[in-house]
């Protein structure tokens, strides 16, 4: 039957209509790269124990950033590490956290990097006394040398939890906190809140905490942007009526006071009794909103990408970006300083019946939205987790990710080149 479909215009018909089901998978090829053929523990040429958690991001100038947290006979402590050679070597740990603190991370609830073109912000919890965390932000203002005194982000009469935050710089210099929090009666059992604070410019702390909404999925880290004009996006899993556990949006156009009831970016319609510790990823170019996550709804793990010509009001039937990946999750975007978008994700290869080491792979967006074939990156035998990815100009590519072990975890880094 398709051999009858001879005009182009039949052809883009049937394209259209497979891609409005999520059927046209990946029908771009994977973006062209050349890999490094092994990845390189980091920070290289560190004699540095236990590392695990990097967070990866490049300057239009080149320089990377590492920050991971790092083992110390004292204890572990978040660390910042540059490099102005691309990777090839890094400068010594510019401690973030205090020394002795008492660090609270794990995949979903790891620390966070962001930047502006004159500061540089980390984000982390730490334990207290009484049992709780804090989300702390320290910012360094001379290009990642030293950081000041953290901030605290969460204001609230009684203690209780709040955890899984993100956080944005906009471009007027204006930094974003988004978290869960569990200071509100639950609308539905088991549920969080979802609360924003802002950080001015010059500000000496953050503002008053605003409620974003209810009936967010607990562990699933929210995802956040931030851009001109005082617009923000929060993303994030909220659990609908007979626990399915689809994404959402809200957004807010007057720097983050209000925000708009969420938008459903998919009726995926994913029924699980539990948090599947999967948020979603958030990002734009060039107008458009981009929102990545994970769904097993069809009952196999993949990686979903929906996009929005209008803000964040209505989101365009969704796409599968994983292929043919098993066990794909954990997405995150990178958006180069020359305008390319790139997401990365893990999984396991299908190759054969018995199961393969979880790998990062990289899926480059095109300007029309549509997305190539998933590109594997050289990872080694030993699984990956959660990979991290950092886009630089001329095609440079950087994505990072922890190489869980016992007693000792490995951050690794692979280094490529996109070619256009």
């Amino acid at each position: 039957m398709l051999r009858r479909c001879h005009s182009p215009l039949a052809w883009l018909g049937l394209l259209a209509a497979l891609c409005a089901t999520g059927a046209c998978r990946n029908s771009v090829p994977a973006p062209a790269a050349h890999f490094e053929t092994q990845p390189r523990s980091l920070p290289v040429g560190s004699t540095a124990g236990s590392v695990r958690w990097p967070k990866v991001g490049v300057t239009a100038s080149g320089t990377l950033y590492l920050l991971a947290l790092e083992s110390t006979p004292a204890g572990e402590r978040l660390a910042l590490r540059i490099s102005h050679d691309h990777g090839d070597t890094f400068g010594p740990p510019i401690w973030v956290s205090p020394a002795g603190a008492s660090l609270s991370a794990h995949g979903e609830n790891s620390p966070a990097l962001a930047w502006s073109p004159t500061t540089l912000y980390a984000l982390w919890e730490q334990r207290r006394a009484d049992g709780f965390t804090d989300i702390l932000v320290a910012r360094s203002v001379d290009f990642g040398r030293s950081f000041q005194q953290p901030l605290s982000v969460v204001r609230k009469a009684q203690p209780s939890f709040h955890g899984f935050a993100n956080l944005a710089v906009a471009p007027d210099g204006d930094v974003y906190v988004a978290w869960l929090d569990a200071r509100d009666e639950p609308e539905g059992s088991g549920t969080f809140s979802v609360y924003v604070s802002r950080l001015s410019h010059r500000g000496a702390s953050f503002s008053e905490n605003i409620r974003v909404a209810g009936s967010a999925c607990p562990c699933c880290r929210v995802a956040l942007l931030a851009a001109a004009g005082g617009r923000v996006w929060i993303a994030w899993r909220k659990v609908f009526e007979g626990d399915v556990r689809d994404i959402v949006v809200s957004a807010s156009h007057d720097g983050g006071r209000t925000f708009a009831p969420p938008v459903r970016v998919a009726a995926d319609n994913w029924r699980i009794a539990g948090c599947p510790h999967s948020g979603p990823t958030i990002s734009a170019h060039d107008q458009r909103l981009f929102v990545a996550w994970m769904t097993e709804a069809q009952g196999r793990s993949v990686v979903r990408l929906a996009w929005s010509d209008d803000h964040g009001a209505t989101f365009q039937p969704p796409l599968t970006v994983s292929g043919d990946i098993l066990d794909a999750n954990h997405p995150t975007f990178s958006r180069s300083p020359d305008g390319r978008l790139l997401l990365s994700f893990e999984g396991r290869p299908d190759e054969g019946p018995s199961w393969q080491a979880v790998r990062p792979y990289v899926v480059e967006l095109r300007p029309s939205g549509q997305p190539s074939a998933p590109l594997p990156v050289p990872s080694g035998e030993r699984s990956a987790a959660y990979p991290a990815i950092a886009a630089g100009t001329a095609g440079r590519l950087f994505v990072a990710w922890t190489e869980p072990g016992h007693p000792e975890s490995r951050a690794l880094l692979c280094r490529g080149r996109l070619q256009d």
